[in-house]
């Protein structure tokens, strides 16, 4: 979810989330405004799984009609990154 700047110093602003999962914690802390408590629920998770802040994460995109051209350079590459779990398909 995105909200950039709703609403400028004294105007107010409004936003709407679309969701299929009411219910689920994020949202909840989103529309209480309760950054600390969203960190403190989310953290220990991106922790155990190696998510950022406590690891880096890219995204290569590479496309061609040869399937195999790019994908023994791109296990290259996965084979040199430290702690690389990423999925080559």
């Amino acid at each position: 979810m995105v909200a950039g700047r709703a609403g400028r110093a004294e105007l107010p602003g409004e936003v709407i989330v679309q969701t299929f999962h009411e219910d689920a914690p994020a949202i909840h802390f989103a529309t209480n405004h309760d950054y600390d408590g969203f960190a403190a629920w989310e953290m220990p998770s991106r922790k155990k799984t190696h998510l950022p802040p406590y690891s880096r994460m890219i995204s290569a995109v590479s496309q061609c009609s040869e399937t195999e051209m790019l994908r023994s350079p791109l296990l290259k590459q996965k084979r040199k990154a430290p702690r690389s779990s990423a999925l080559i398909r």
